[in-house]
């Protein structure tokens, strides 16, 4: 099938060791994504990172995301602690939700998080893409392969 070919195709060692064509490949997905709106992009973390907003509807109330994108081809997996940080940083920004784009993750974090393992008071949405789940999304969309994989 085509979408298997493509998700073939997403090789994460054709990206910049740096994570900016990661980064930008997980807001352009976000931006495609009819469930969100209110996308914006900017704002720089300590790790050099930037930081995507926007927001989705949730029960009828709209509800503002924090989007970040943790490429990590060659480190560790994103994990609790790093979810917990995130979740952190999305109560300073006024978010109560977090997206995290990630290549790789440890253990199932969403269904950690709907369990009330992670400590978070205001955060209530949780979505964790882990690499297979970036590759299907990106199957979907043969222009955004061909620009960061195909060249």
């Amino acid at each position: 099938e085509i979408n298997e070919k493509r998700k073939r195709l997403v090789d994460w060692e054709r990206l910049d060791s740096g994570g900016d064509d990661f980064e930008e490949i997980i807001f352009r997905l976000v931006k495609r994504d009819d469930s969100y709106f209110n996308e914006s992009w900017g704002g720089s973390g300590p790790d050099q990172g930037k930081d995507g907003f926007c927001s989705i509807n949730l029960g009828g109330r709209e509800t503002r995301i924090l989007v970040q994108a943790k490429f990590n081809n060659e480190g560790d997996s994103v994990n609790g602690s790093q979810v917990e940080k995130s979740c952190r940083k999305a109560e300073r920004h006024d978010c109560s939700g977090v997206i995290i784009g990630t290549v790789k993750s440890s253990g199932d974090l969403e269904s950690e998080f709907e369990q009330g393992t992670f400590r978070s008071k205001s955060v209530t949405f949780l979505r964790v893409w882990p690499g297979p789940e970036v590759k299907e999304k990106l199957a979907t969309h043969p222009d955004i392969i061909a620009e960061y994989f195909l060249e």
